[in-house]
């Protein structure tokens, strides 16, 4: 039969699930460092990504005893050369201006010409 341009493709959705459900998977890795819980938005306190979420999410992770089911891995800092991997160097650059600097005028700014970021000192 052949195909017209009004036939519609059925995707299976779990498809993905189903090919995957005999690998072998290995442990999740965890990281964390306790300086998360100072990020929070200095110009918005109702900015949902604040210092509790991660504070509760992590509460919540250590009552179901799921971090010690991780392996742990001790944070550090990225390398220039591994965000560049992933970000372009105008990004890099722009993110340097923010580094120490508490012009908290500067920082909503550029934040605001970004989807859904805030830079905080």
């Amino acid at each position: 039969m052949k195909k017209s341009k009004d036939d519609t493709v059925l995707r299976d959705h779990y498809q993905t699930a189903m090919e995957s459900k005999m690998k072998v998977k290995g442990p999740t890795g965890f990281v964390t460092e306790p300086r998360m819980a100072e990020h929070c938005c200095i110009w918005d306190e109702k900015y949902p990504d604040c210092p509790e979420r991660i504070t509760g999410t992590l509460k919540r992770c250590e009552e179901l005893k799921l971090i010690e089911q991780c392996k742990s891995f001790p944070p550090r800092a990225a390398t220039k050369e591994e965000l560049n991997k992933l970000h372009s160097p105008s990004v890099y650059e722009m993110m340097e201006t923010t580094h120490c600097n508490d012009n908290i005028e500067y920082l909503e700014e550029l934040s605001s010409k970004y989807d859904g970021i805030f830079i905080h000192p």
